[in-house]
């Protein structure tokens, strides 16, 4: 008799295998039966944990369906990005992008399969980096990203530094050329797209914090950015990152009003001038100023893509002058989103998609 946490241990009290009082308890079709804390609440069950409950047939139709929408636009299109996009998952690990990559499309050349971030459940450890190792091999054009859940390390009253060490190597794609061996934030060049992926890091470790790390930035990320975005190498850009790097933005429809607020690496301002192509100075969170000129850069900046909030946001282009798109944590009903990038015709699409629903296509000018 039991239920299971979100890495599928089955439990036999409110507690999880790390001795962490749990939020929810799940039966195995992902149903949440346990809520609250105080054993007599505690709901058994019989029926047996299955792995991958998010991807079920239902899942797996909705996101053809919505594969099918970005591939229409690609065939019409002289020059588009497809994309799929899954994150925060908090223990449903990386299920969503292997969905995606059995859903590959032949008439698309590939499609980037990005994972940003909150791959671990809550509290983060070795163990976590090494499944996401062993979980993404065999996936092709994966674009992992390190959520702050990765840097949770122990529990509340044991909180600790994570292990660099282990977690950039467990979260570097073989194609990825590093900005730092420390902190994991690196590059890849995607040359069918012609187009360069920067994948951020958010986050830094320190052990005078209750949850072993700060947010933020060193000064050194801040000009590997500029560096980046400076370099006049002919390929487009695609800022990726688990927290938006746009420190205060609000969001879109059908949503009650909300406020995002992380002013310790707005990289907007910088990507606001790139985009523009123009020259500026930013001083950074560390009090170091940092000069770049854009102004000849032949290549766009194209849009920054993230997670971390658990609801769909988006910022317009009138906003910074580039899109911003936040995808919804895939957690409880399998959300994901298909996106693709028309570059041509000046507009970002994204179809996202759960178990049970195929949403409405939401549009952005590029």
């Amino acid at each position: 008799m039991a239920v299971y946490d979100k890495d599928g241990t089955a439990l036999s009290s409110v507690y999880g295998a790390n001795g962490i009082s749990l939020q929810y308890a799940y039966d195995k079709n992902g149903n949440v039966v346990f809520t609250g804390s105080g054993e007599d609440e505690f709901i058994k069950t019989t029926v047996p944990y299955t792995m991958n409950w998010l991807i079920t047939s239902d899942w797996l139709a909705n996101a053809e369906t919505q594969r099918n929408a970005i591939k229409t636009i690609y065939e019409q299109s002289v020059d588009a990005i497809p994309f799929f996009l899954q994150t925060d998952g908090h223990g449903r690990y990386n299920e969503g992008n292997k969905g995606c990559h059995n859903l590959a499309e032949p008439v698309m050349r590939y499609i980037p399969n990005l994972q940003l971030g909150d791959y671990a459940s809550y509290y983060s450890d070795g163990r976590s980096a090494t499944n996401h190792i062993t979980s993404s091999a065999g996936l092709s054009n994966y674009f992992p990203a390190m959520g702050n859940h990765e840097f949770m390390v122990g529990s509340d009253e044991t909180a600790e530094e994570p292990d660099m060490a282990i977690l950039v190597p467990a979260f570097t794609p073989s194609n990825a050329i590093l900005g730092s061996e420390t902190y994991g934030y690196y590059k890849v060049y995607d040359d069918a797209y012609n187009v360069k992926w920067l994948i951020g890091q958010a986050h830094m470790p320190d052990s005078n914090n209750s949850s072993g790390f700060v947010y933020g930035a060193t000064s050194e990320q801040f000009q590997w950015f500029i560096d980046e975005m400076e370099a006049n190498d002919g390929y487009d850009i695609i800022v990726l990152n688990h927290e938006p790097w746009p420190g205060t933005y609000y969001n879109w429809t059908n949503e009650a009003e909300y406020i995002y607020d992380r002013t310790t690496f707005d990289l907007a301002p910088i990507m606001t001038d790139r985009k523009a192509k123009r020259s500026g100075t930013y001083i950074d969170t560390s009090g170091v100023t940092h000069n770049y000129d854009f102004a000849n850069c032949s290549s766009d900046l194209l849009c920054s893509i993230h997670g971390h909030i658990h609801r769909i946001l988006t910022m317009e282009k009138e906003e910074y002058g580039f899109p911003v798109v936040v995808g919804r944590d895939m957690t409880n009903a399998g959300d994901c989103l298909y996106g693709i990038i028309d570059r041509a015709g000046g507009k970002l699409y994204l179809y996202p998609f759960t178990r049970t629903v195929v949403g409405n296509v939401i549009e952005l000018d590029l």
